[in-house]
């Protein structure tokens, strides 16, 4: 197709597609923690959740649905990552049925109420159980009363099985006990060379570190995060409070004994406000989160602090996202990140700053001002936090692009949080397995482009034409050199600037051409690499100091570059007089580019609007 420019006309096309905001989803290319999306440019976007936002039927990933159903002999649900089966009431014999990489891991129902201190380790308190029938709603499952005044819950999420142990007052076992550790004991059977091992090896029987589900080949199946406990409606906790309870672990010819224990003297404690829950959790591996504060930390995708809370210092968060399902040789252009907040200690803004995080991937078995230090290095971008609620996408920049493609072969990509102003009791919570990272990226092979450049500009500096660029990025750049045009068909040779040579950051540069000009003038960049490899940019207009007419020009690719002073609204019409295109600008840009125009062969009238209410008519003309 050939373009006639009889006058200088500004021109904007936009069609619509059938494309979504973020493109048309890849089905086939689903992973249980991602969706990918086909731009219309021909790259890929992928948001990647740091929980399972899918689960496997029939080799398909199909959208997780939470919702407990009634069965035969119980409730289940299907239809998550961790497909679950709960009996119709607890009682002696009936299980809590988990699958995950089609194995079955059970948990009996009944759970014994337990006593434990050093000297006599575990002991079963006589309190007698009763057969408690559940109550389901929604994607919870409730069994009241299956000790006296103790409540049994669970809670579906993404990828997550979370039990409640509701004391609703004091347990009347507990009178004349002053010492040692209440809690409960349930038995897990796992499938046959599987394992049950502490993130951090303790120092005595107590385990305060979450625990880890492993494989008959060694690999983390399941995390059961450390411990949480707290008075009911109470969750200003951070989930490591100063209860220094914690897990016990035990192995017997049936299957392991897990006891989730706390202080006797803590629930005795006569400000205690019941109910208090005990609460340990069931998490598939890859959903991470959590934080370090200086002498503390947590590794639960629930409980991700930022800020002060609870007796323990600073906290520092962090979010740890799989990107196994982005090819290795892909070229990143964009990183994006939303975050969700589940609940606050103040609704005042708070500046949070986003870090890199280039040590070892978390979930961390302990304490480490190695990994503390870390979260707060390699800045990418600052956002604030209100109240609770989704906020994003935020975007990253171009340090963010190269570490992800730096990383892709390691498949896992990590995020941390801190606040501008440590310490600060405004403290945020978000649960990890709802934010998400937004990675656009184009098809392997990538092939690393000398410079990353952004921001080409013209504009007048007395009565000169001053242009103006700079680089994200620079790889063995040697020098850049300024060509000028009249007609924009023929190019001269009329600057050069040395380049900084190799960079990460971001780069300035500028020349001024020492021609006065109030004319219609072109000028293009090229960058000449130091093996002498030359790459050249599209060109730019310079309208001069004085001349006010919006103008058009085509680039070697031939799209049609729109240039004039603040473009408000461009209606395009055919010689019938049919308007083919209105486009209003509310922004007031400078320029617009029109993509491979598909105009039919004909004559055309352009009606610019500029320059804060001037009006160009301009006619222009379509050949084959």
């Amino acid at each position: 197709m050939k373009i006639i420019l009889l006058l200088l006309p500004a021109i904007l096309l936009m069609v619509g597609s059938a494309f979504s905001q973020n493109g048309i989803e890849i089905e086939s290319e689903r992973t249980a923690y991602s969706k990918t999306f086909l731009k219309e440019n021909g790259g890929r976007e992928q948001v990647v959740s740091a929980g399972p936002i899918h689960y496997k039927k029939d080799g398909a990933w199909l959208p997780i649905e939470l919702e407990l159903l009634s069965s035969t002999d119980g409730f289940i649900n299907e239809t998550n990552s961790l497909k679950s089966k709960f009996p119709e009431s607890i009682a002696f014999g009936e299980q809590v049925q988990l699958e995950v990489d089609n194995s079955l891991v059970s948990f009996e129902a009944v759970k014994r109420v337990v006593l434990y201190d050093e000297l006599n380790g575990i002991q079963e308190l006589g309190i007698p159980s009763s057969v408690s029938k559940g109550t389901v709603k929604g994607s919870e499952i409730t069994y009241e009363d299956v000790y006296q005044g103790i409540t049994d819950r669970y809670t579906l999420s993404n990828g997550i099985v979370k039990n409640e142990f509701q004391l609703n007052a004091l347990p009347g076992g507990l009178m004349g006990i002053n010492s040692g550790y209440f809690g409960f004991q349930e038995r897990i059977i796992l499938p046959a060379g599987w394992s049950i091992e502490p993130l951090e090896i303790p120092s005595n029987e107590l385990i305060t570190s979450a625990l880890k589900i492993l494989n008959a080949n060694n690999e983390r199946v399941l995390i059961i995060p450390a411990p949480i406990f707290f008075e009911s409606g109470d969750m200003s906790d951070d989930g490591a409070s100063s209860v220094e309870g914690g897990f016990i672990i035990d192995l017997d010819n049936q299957g392991w004994l897990l006891s989730t224990v706390v202080p006797v003297n803590w629930l005795k404690d006569s400000n205690r406000s019941f109910p208090v829950i005990l609460d340990p959790t069931v998490v598939l591996a890859g959903a991470d989160g959590g934080w370090q504060s200086q002498n503390n930390f947590v590794n639960n995708p629930g409980f991700v602090f930022i800020g002060v809370c609870c007796g323990n210092l600073e906290h520092r968060a962090w979010l740890k996202f799989s990107t196994l399902s982005i090819p290795d040789a892909s070229c990143v252009t964009n990183v994006e990140l939303e975050v969700f907040v589940n609940g606050v200690g103040g609704a005042a803004a708070e500046l949070v700053h986003a870090y890199d995080m280039t040590g070892a991937f978390g979930p961390y078995g302990g304490i480490m001002p190695a990994v503390y230090a870390d979260m707060a290095t390699g800045w990418y971008t600052s956002f604030e936090l209100l109240g609770a609620g989704t906020y994003g996408y935020f975007d990253l920049g171009a340090n963010a692009d190269a570490l992800l493609q730096a990383q892709l072969p390691g498949d896992w990509y990590q995020v941390s949080l801190i606040f501008d102003n440590e310490p600060s009791t405004n403290w945020k919570r978000l649960t990890a397995g709802q934010c998400n990272l937004r990675v656009t990226y184009d098809d392997p092979p990538c092939v690393v482009l000398p410079i990353g450049l952004q921001d080409f500009e013209t504009t007048c500096d007395e009565g000169h034409a001053k242009l103006t660029w700079k680089t994200i990025t620079e790889s063995n750049n040697d020098y850049f050199t300024l060509w000028r045009s009249e007609n924009g068909v023929d190019y001269e040779e009329v600057g050069k600037v040395e380049a900084i040579g190799n960079s990460s950051i971001e780069q300035n540069y500028h020349w001024t051409d020492g021609r006065q000009s109030n004319e219609l003038v072109y000028y293009k960049l090229s960058q000449t690499d130091n093996d002498g490899t030359r790459e050249f940019f599209d060109p730019k207009a310079y309208l001069g100091c004085a001349n006010e007419n919006p103008v058009v020009y085509l680039d070697d690719a031939k799209n049609i570059h729109i240039t004039g002073r603040q473009i408000s609204f461009v209606d395009i019409r055919n010689n019938l007089g049919s308007s083919m295109v209105a486009v209003k600008n509310t922004g007031d840009m400078n320029e617009w580019i029109l993509s491979n125009p598909s105009f039919a062969a004909g004559l055309y009238t352009a009606i610019v609007h500029y320059d804060n209410g001037k009006q160009k008519t301009i006619t222009f003309l379509i050949t084959e």
